[in-house]
């Protein structure tokens, strides 16, 4: 798809809101790194081929299986197969050389964790940018995929509370207290919310 799509990574102006948008990204040919991942995957799915994206730390690596044969690849970079030691090379060089490869850095991941994992990034972009509302745009879609994480909802507390939205911050912390699921982390987000209901009153 790189070269007969010219399709190709971002290196300026990577955290771009365009850049996550496909109808921008088919026009434009750039793209972000877990974006074009999901091109291969319905490109592939489109043919016919059995293909998923794995549980990699770092790069979003893809696994395509046909005639009993499976290849792991990076969409980003030419789509080239990724022997072993490709992979603990990939690992180290996002990881720092103590990383090392375990067996569930390869497994497959749903399509749900995919989309989790490419409004991840651009959230955490946006963070990086001090680009605190569209960060909260973000994890405002993140919610929409998966309503019952406590975590995203107290990030949305406190991304509204830095923005000012006091009664949005409330509200999130709300939600955030009734769907955590670690005690220590619900007593924290208890507090967040009573001094945010504190300094509201």
């Amino acid at each position: 798809m790189s070269e007969v799509g010219a399709f190709g990574g971002i290196t300026q102006n990577y955290d771009a809101s365009e850049n996550a948008d496909f109808a921008s990204v088919i026009q434009n040919r750039r793209i972000l790194l877990v974006s074009i991942g999901v091109l291969y995957i319905h490109l592939a799915r489109s043919c016919n081929f059995a293909i998923e994206g794995l549980n990699f730390p770092g790069p979003f690596l893809l696994r395509m299986e046909a005639e009993d044969a499976q290849v792991i690849f990076d969409p980003s970079a030419g789509a080239r197969p990724a022997s072993p030691q490709d992979l603990r090379a990939l690992l180290k060089r996002h990881h720092g050389e103590a990383a090392e490869l375990d067996l569930s850095f390869t497994r497959g991941i749903s399509d749900m964790d995919v989309l989790i994992r490419m409004e991840n990034a651009t959230k955490m972009r946006a963070l990086r940018e001090g680009r605190a509302g569209e960060a909260v745009q973000v994890i405002e879609r993140l919610l929409l995929l998966d309503p019952g994480n406590g975590v995203v909802w107290q990030e949305a507390g406190l991304l509204h509370w830095e923005l000012g939205n006091s009664r949005a911050a409330v509200l999130a912390f709300e939600h955030a207290v009734a769907t955590m699921q670690e005690p220590a982390l619900c007593s924290r987000v208890q507090s967040l919310l009573d001094e945010a209901l504190c300094q509201l009153n």
